[in-house]
């Protein structure tokens, strides 16, 4: 299953074209995405609009690839000014909604090998199966989806304390969906044997499916400094998520079957079968403290911002609690815990425009998007990301929109493991998404 959590969707008109570079110079609507002091910035109504053309994404483990056509994002938001001179003091309100890209990444997978006995499984060796010389042939077809998605809704308030000062705060509420399933079928087959008329064959079949749906609050302060009149410095503390409820189930199974027959012997076989699983469980992904720092400048016919976005941990925790195998399952089994963690790390965000004529402008934006996850993760595999935005923004009086192509690309030598087992299959995975955007803003 490739799935991760690192590499979503960026909101907003300019946001998007700088991509999340907006700590700094972000302003209402956007605001209450990138930091809430920016709702002060106006003294009217503005409203933003955005969707997704058109999303295409591709996969590629090993020698196997997959591509598809994914849902695309939209947004909306509107922020209301107090309608108070520039020089005074003001108060503003923001919402916002956010329905992001539904992650959804189909992985297959094909390969033989040639393996000795002590590499079969216990639950298809029946022991003696050293007689095959020149190894047994094994087979393995396998299938993994992991779909995620976040959708983000909200209120923020700005208020300007100075010319040069601004504050905000906000508190998003996000709803979760999540789901991981992956089959494996592996078969083992040898004949012949040192001097003996022996046959083997083997098989067995593997299934997982996790899922669970998730609310959880996140509060975030922010607030800017105008250094000079084209030099902004922000900062927004996006706090720990606190759950409001969630709820998960899971299904693991297993069966195995194997024949070993030498000469007229009698047939020894063995059958195994394994099943676990639970309903109604509590389910539980987390976002840690993330502080981001931006630096903008915004002259005449330019800017430019660079952002700093540091991340805290969080130590191991279970997503979702797993039970033993129970009746009718012929074997004891526990499955393997089912848990996450996430490491410190800084990431980078930069975005620049510049001025083609008096209502047109170009945006580029880059983001760098590593990855908290280790390799041992059971939930999410580790894969950096990196994301390019390039647009324009065309201005008709109140009205401006923009065209935005975006490509992020990440590839790595990926570990995946194995929902029934210890077995870790590390494979070089490549992903790549290409989307195209048009997004709306309307000032009334």
């Amino acid at each position: 299953v490739l799935l991760f959590p690192n590499g979503e969707s960026q909101p907003g008109e300019l946001g998007h074209l700088y991509a999340g570079a907006r700590t700094a110079l972000s302003g209402s609507p956007e605001g209450g995405w990138y930091n809430p002091a920016g709702l002060a910035r106006e003294t009217a109504t503005t409203v933003t609009v955005g969707v997704d053309l058109a999303q295409y994404q591709r996969a590629s483990v090993g020698r196997s690839s997959a591509a598809s056509a994914a849902p695309g994002s939209t947004y909306f938001a509107v922020a209301m000014g107090s309608g108070r001179k520039r020089n005074a003091s003001r108060l503003a309100y923001g919402l916002f909604v956010h329905w992001p890209l539904n992650r959804d990444i189909r992985v297959r997978q094909r390969r033989s090998e040639a393996v000795g006995a002590s590499e079969v499984p216990s639950a298809v060796d029946p022991g003696g199966l050293d007689i095959f010389g020149d190894g047994i042939e094994k087979t393995v077809s396998s299938t993994g989806r992991g779909r995620m998605s976040v959708l983000s809704t909200g209120a923020s308030v700005g208020f300007e304390l100075r010319r040069w000062w601004r504050m905000g705060v906000g508190l998003h509420w996000e709803r979760v969906q999540f789901m991981e399933s992956s089959t494996r079928f592996t078969t083992f087959g040898a004949e012949g044997g040192t001097g003996d008329d022996a046959t083997y064959r083997g098989t067995v079949h593997e299934a997982s499916r996790y899922e669970g749906q998730l609310d959880r609050i996140v509060p975030v302060f922010g607030t800017q400094f105008d250094f000079a009149p084209a030099v902004t410095f922000g900062i927004i503390v996006r706090f720990p998520s606190s759950d409001v409820g969630g709820s998960g189930a899971f299904e693991l199974t297993r069966s195995s079957r194997s024949t070993f027959q030498v000469g007229d012997s009698p047939v020894t076989s063995l059958d195994d079968s394994i099943v676990a699983e639970g309903h109604g469980l509590n389910f539980n992904l987390r976002t840690p403290l993330e502080v981001r720092y931006g630096l903008g400048i915004a002259a005449a016919g330019s800017a430019f911002e660079i952002d700093v976005i540091q991340t805290e941990g969080v130590p191991s925790y279970t997503v979702l609690p797993l039970s033993p195998a129970e009746p009718p399952s012929s074997a004891a089994f526990l499955p393997p815990p089912y848990r996450t963690r996430l490491r410190p790390r800084f990431r980078v965000a930069m975005g620049a425009a510049f001025t083609l004529r008096d209502d047109l402008s170009t945006i580029f934006g880059l983001r760098t998007d590593s990855s908290g996850n280790t390799g041992r993760d059971a939930v999410f595999r580790r894969i950096d990301l990196f994301t390019f935005t390039w647009g324009l923004v065309h201005t008709d009086g109140p009205l401006s929109g923009s065209p935005v192509i975006s490509y992020q690309v990440g590839s790595a030598k990926v570990a995946f493991p194995s929902p029934l087992g210890e077995e870790r299959d590390k494979r070089k995975t490549q992903y790549e998404l290409l989307g195209i955007r048009l997004a709306v803003t309307v000032l009334l």
